[in-house]
């Protein structure tokens, strides 16, 4: 668990997890957060990364691509970069335990990450971030050329390799039929520029998606079609180059927690 306690804000600019997203249950002091009877909570600043299938799955996907941590600020920031060829991706995700499930009747649920890409010029790259199912932080979290997320279990955000500075609020269903967008503008990105990505799941049957603390896109039925619902999910991130340069996509932290029912 790391150590560096950052301030809770729903200012954009802050750096710490957004009051409106979180409300009462704020990462580390939360009563979820301190009671293992009512949550099961995930929380990193990136101090370090564990070897590869301890902590994390860290999936240098190609020759070149790279999962490293930089020590230009306090409490770490964890660095994806690619190989300088064409689809060449960096991946980093849970290693094989669930961390979450979001279903009716199996509690709520957020989800936060703090997030900035070297590049929204289209093209360029295109990302992916959020929760996937067990095992999906795996070469190819990013299709080839289209830069669409995969056909695995996620809920969450990415750009692809059309609309370079465009938020997209994405789910999908493994085998479900593709990939199913709440919105595909949600947010304008910014290079080089945080910018803190997260959703609530109220236990029932709806999701909001949030960015810099305030609701994007439209709540979304988990019973509907092609959404992930009672599906076991876990932290994963991607970034692929879909022009052949060194991309960066740089975590500063993420969190999830989910509530005992």
């Amino acid at each position: 668990m790391p150590n560096v306690v950052k301030a809770w804000s729903n200012d954009a600019t802050a750096r710490g997890p957004s009051t409106q997203l979180w409300r009462k249950q704020q990462p580390l002091i939360g009563q979820r957060w301190t009671d293992p009877n009512q949550g099961i909570h995930f929380f990193d600043e990136f101090n370090e990364i564990m070897a590869s299938g301890s902590r994390y799955a860290l999936v240098e996907a190609d020759s070149g691509s790279t999962v490293s941590l930089l020590g230009t600020d306090i409490g770490g920031i964890c660095r994806l970069t690619t190989g300088t060829t064409a689809q060449m991706e960096a991946v980093i995700g849970s290693s094989e335990a669930g961390l979450c499930k979001i279903g009716q009747g199996t509690g709520k649920v957020w989800f936060e990450t703090r997030v900035r890409v070297s590049s929204i010029t289209n093209g360029v790259l295109a990302f992916v971030v959020g929760l996937g199912e067990v095992g999906a932080a795996a070469a190819n979290l990013v299709v080839d050329t289209s830069g669409e997320a995969a056909d695995r279990d996620f809920v969450g955000f990415g750009a692809d390799a059309a609309d370079g500075d465009a938020l997209r609020l994405i789910y999908n269903t493994n085998g479900g039929g593709g990939i199913t967008e709440n919105s595909a503008n949600a947010a304008t990105l910014v290079a080089s520029t945080w910018v803190k990505l997260g959703f609530f799941f109220d236990g029932e049957t709806k999701l909001k998606f949030y960015a810099d603390g305030a609701q994007v896109g439209t709540d979304v039925t988990t019973t509907g079609a092609n959404f992930p619902d009672g599906e076991i999910l876990s932290l994963a991130a991607s970034v692929k180059t879909i022009g052949g340069s060194a991309d960066t996509m740089d975590i500063d932290w993420w969190a999830v927690l989910q509530e005992i029912v």
